[in-house]
Protein backbone atom coordinates (compact mmCIF):
# COMPACT_ATOMS: atom_id res chain seq x y z
CA UNK A 1 0.00 0.00 0.00
CA UNK A 2 1.47 3.53 -0.66
CA UNK A 3 1.13 5.45 1.96
CA UNK A 4 1.32 9.37 1.92
CA UNK A 5 4.43 10.95 1.78
CA UNK A 6 5.01 14.40 2.45
CA UNK A 7 9.05 14.74 1.85
CA UNK A 8 10.61 13.33 -0.65
CA UNK A 9 14.22 13.37 -1.69
CA UNK A 10 15.51 12.12 -5.16
CA UNK A 11 18.89 11.54 -6.58
CA UNK A 12 21.20 8.63 -8.13
CA UNK A 13 25.36 9.25 -8.81
CA UNK A 14 26.09 6.79 -11.29
CA UNK A 15 29.48 8.30 -11.66
CA UNK A 16 32.11 10.84 -10.27
CA UNK A 17 32.78 13.91 -11.18
CA UNK A 18 34.52 14.08 -15.08
CA UNK A 19 34.11 10.46 -15.55
CA UNK A 20 32.37 9.56 -19.34
CA UNK A 21 29.75 7.44 -19.53
CA UNK A 22 27.24 6.21 -21.97
CA UNK A 23 23.23 7.84 -22.44
CA UNK A 24 22.19 5.42 -19.78
CA UNK A 25 24.15 7.09 -17.28
CA UNK A 26 22.14 10.41 -18.15
CA UNK A 27 19.21 8.50 -17.88
CA UNK A 28 20.12 7.34 -13.46
CA UNK A 29 21.39 10.69 -12.92
CA UNK A 30 18.71 12.77 -14.74
CA UNK A 31 16.11 10.79 -15.61
CA UNK A 32 15.90 8.46 -11.97
CA UNK A 33 15.15 12.12 -10.47
CA UNK A 34 12.65 13.07 -12.95
CA UNK A 35 11.09 9.45 -12.93
CA UNK A 36 11.04 10.51 -9.30
CA UNK A 37 9.37 14.00 -9.68
CA UNK A 38 7.02 12.04 -11.70
CA UNK A 39 5.98 9.41 -9.45
CA UNK A 40 5.62 11.22 -6.13
CA UNK A 41 4.76 14.87 -6.71
CA UNK A 42 1.08 14.25 -8.19
CA UNK A 43 0.51 11.87 -4.78
CA UNK A 44 1.71 15.11 -2.66
CA UNK A 45 -0.63 17.32 -4.64
CA UNK A 46 -3.51 14.85 -4.47
CA UNK A 47 -2.63 14.08 -0.59
CA UNK A 48 -3.63 17.57 0.00
CA UNK A 49 -1.46 18.12 3.07
CA UNK A 50 1.79 19.41 1.17
CA UNK A 51 4.66 18.81 0.92
CA UNK A 52 8.49 19.33 -0.31
CA UNK A 53 10.74 17.90 -2.84
CA UNK A 54 14.17 18.31 -2.95
CA UNK A 55 16.42 16.71 -5.98
CA UNK A 56 20.03 16.21 -5.53
CA UNK A 57 22.10 17.41 -8.34
CA UNK A 58 25.71 18.45 -7.63
CA UNK A 59 28.27 21.85 -7.54
CA UNK A 60 28.72 20.42 -11.31
CA UNK A 61 25.06 21.38 -12.36
CA UNK A 62 26.23 25.16 -11.24
CA UNK A 63 29.47 25.30 -12.18
CA UNK A 64 31.50 24.71 -15.87
CA UNK A 65 32.36 21.34 -16.97
CA UNK A 66 31.99 18.10 -15.41
CA UNK A 67 31.52 16.16 -19.11
CA UNK A 68 28.42 14.16 -18.74
CA UNK A 69 28.33 14.12 -14.82
CA UNK A 70 27.94 18.25 -15.04
CA UNK A 71 25.62 18.19 -18.13
CA UNK A 72 23.22 15.66 -16.42
CA UNK A 73 23.61 17.70 -12.95
CA UNK A 74 22.47 20.87 -14.83
CA UNK A 75 19.59 19.07 -15.76
CA UNK A 76 18.45 18.47 -12.72
CA UNK A 77 18.86 21.98 -12.12
CA UNK A 78 16.73 23.05 -14.82
CA UNK A 79 14.40 20.72 -13.93
CA UNK A 80 13.49 21.21 -10.44
CA UNK A 81 14.00 25.19 -10.97
CA UNK A 82 10.72 24.38 -13.80
CA UNK A 83 9.10 22.22 -11.23
CA UNK A 84 9.15 25.24 -8.09
CA UNK A 85 7.95 27.73 -10.60
CA UNK A 86 4.91 25.23 -11.13
CA UNK A 87 3.97 24.24 -7.84
CA UNK A 88 4.26 27.74 -6.84
CA UNK A 89 1.62 28.76 -9.25
CA UNK A 90 -0.30 25.92 -7.98
CA UNK A 91 -0.84 27.34 -5.15
CA UNK A 92 2.31 25.93 -3.19
CA UNK A 93 1.19 23.59 -0.92
CA UNK A 94 4.00 21.27 -2.53
CA UNK A 95 7.88 23.08 -3.15
CA UNK A 96 10.95 21.56 -4.80
CA UNK A 97 14.22 22.12 -3.68
CA UNK A 98 17.23 21.42 -5.17
CA UNK A 99 20.65 20.13 -3.21
CA UNK A 100 23.97 21.40 -4.79
CA UNK A 101 26.29 19.49 -2.83
CA UNK A 102 30.46 19.55 -3.20
CA UNK A 103 32.47 16.98 -2.17
CA UNK A 104 30.92 14.85 0.76
CA UNK A 105 32.62 11.73 2.96
CA UNK A 106 30.58 8.46 0.93
CA UNK A 107 31.33 6.14 -1.14
CA UNK A 108 30.38 8.00 -4.40
CA UNK A 109 33.68 6.94 -6.22
CA UNK A 110 33.38 3.37 -5.63
CA UNK A 111 29.58 3.40 -7.52
CA UNK A 112 31.34 1.12 -10.15
CA UNK A 113 30.54 -2.01 -8.06
CA UNK A 114 26.83 -1.13 -8.40
CA UNK A 115 26.90 -0.41 -12.23
CA UNK A 116 24.68 -2.67 -13.73
CA UNK A 117 27.51 -4.46 -16.71
CA UNK A 118 25.90 -2.74 -19.62
CA UNK A 119 26.74 0.89 -18.38
CA UNK A 120 30.59 0.09 -17.13
CA UNK A 121 32.98 2.02 -18.46
CA UNK A 122 36.12 1.20 -16.53
CA UNK A 123 37.65 3.24 -13.66
CA UNK A 124 39.21 6.62 -14.47
CA UNK A 125 42.36 6.45 -12.30
CA UNK A 126 43.45 10.11 -11.70
CA UNK A 127 39.86 10.83 -11.20
CA UNK A 128 39.01 8.11 -8.96
CA UNK A 129 42.20 8.74 -7.00
CA UNK A 130 41.56 12.70 -6.83
CA UNK A 131 38.01 12.00 -5.95
CA UNK A 132 38.52 9.48 -3.24
CA UNK A 133 41.24 11.58 -1.77
CA UNK A 134 38.80 14.74 -1.82
CA UNK A 135 35.71 12.48 -0.61
CA UNK A 136 37.13 11.29 2.26
CA UNK A 137 38.19 15.35 3.80
CA UNK A 138 34.45 16.33 2.04
CA UNK A 139 31.54 17.57 4.71
CA UNK A 140 29.57 14.47 6.77
CA UNK A 141 26.85 12.89 5.44
CA UNK A 142 24.60 14.65 8.64
CA UNK A 143 25.65 18.07 7.88
CA UNK A 144 24.38 17.41 4.53
CA UNK A 145 21.37 16.28 5.74
CA UNK A 146 20.99 18.98 8.58
CA UNK A 147 21.36 21.89 5.73
CA UNK A 148 18.57 19.71 3.57
CA UNK A 149 16.45 19.71 6.67
CA UNK A 150 16.95 23.63 7.43
CA UNK A 151 15.93 24.38 3.95
CA UNK A 152 12.86 22.20 4.07
CA UNK A 153 11.91 23.83 6.74
CA UNK A 154 12.78 27.48 5.88
CA UNK A 155 11.46 26.89 2.29
CA UNK A 156 14.91 27.75 0.68
CA UNK A 157 15.08 26.56 -2.74
CA UNK A 158 19.17 26.65 -3.14
CA UNK A 159 20.17 24.52 -1.16
CA UNK A 160 24.17 25.13 -1.18
CA UNK A 161 25.82 23.49 1.83
CA UNK A 162 29.68 24.30 0.47
CA UNK A 163 30.45 27.76 0.51
CA UNK A 164 34.23 27.23 -0.67
CA UNK A 165 32.84 26.57 -4.20
CA UNK A 166 30.98 30.46 -3.76
CA UNK A 167 33.75 31.95 -6.06
CA UNK A 168 34.01 29.73 -8.86
CA UNK A 169 29.98 29.64 -8.65
CA UNK A 170 29.75 33.18 -9.10
CA UNK A 171 32.55 33.70 -11.30
CA UNK A 172 31.06 31.14 -13.74
CA UNK A 173 27.73 34.07 -13.16
CA UNK A 174 29.72 36.80 -14.27
CA UNK A 175 30.97 35.52 -17.52
CA UNK A 176 27.56 34.73 -18.55
CA UNK A 177 26.82 38.06 -17.47
CA UNK A 178 29.52 39.91 -19.39
CA UNK A 179 28.79 37.49 -22.33
CA UNK A 180 32.06 36.41 -22.09
CA UNK A 181 34.16 33.09 -22.44
CA UNK A 182 33.71 29.95 -20.74
CA UNK A 183 34.45 30.00 -17.09
CA UNK A 184 37.54 28.17 -15.82
CA UNK A 185 37.08 25.23 -13.46
CA UNK A 186 40.05 25.47 -11.59
CA UNK A 187 40.40 22.33 -9.44
CA UNK A 188 44.22 23.87 -8.21
CA UNK A 189 42.20 26.18 -6.56
CA UNK A 190 39.85 23.76 -4.99
CA UNK A 191 43.33 21.64 -4.07
CA UNK A 192 44.71 24.71 -2.56
CA UNK A 193 41.44 25.23 -0.38
CA UNK A 194 41.38 22.25 1.09
CA UNK A 195 44.89 22.25 2.11
CA UNK A 196 44.25 25.41 4.15
CA UNK A 197 41.00 23.38 5.81
CA UNK A 198 38.26 24.13 4.07
CA UNK A 199 35.92 21.36 2.89
CA UNK A 200 34.77 21.58 -0.74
Amino acid sequence: LLKKFNLVLTGAALCAPGRHFPSGGLGVSFDGVLYGVQAFVPHMLGHGEGGHIVNTASVAGITAGGGNYGVSKHAVLALTESLERDLVAAGGEVRASVLCPGFVDTKIFEAERNRPDVLRVGENQEGGEFGRAMTAVGKAPADVAEAVFDAVRSQTFYILPHPSWDEIVRERTEQILARGDVATFDMERLRRKQADGEQI
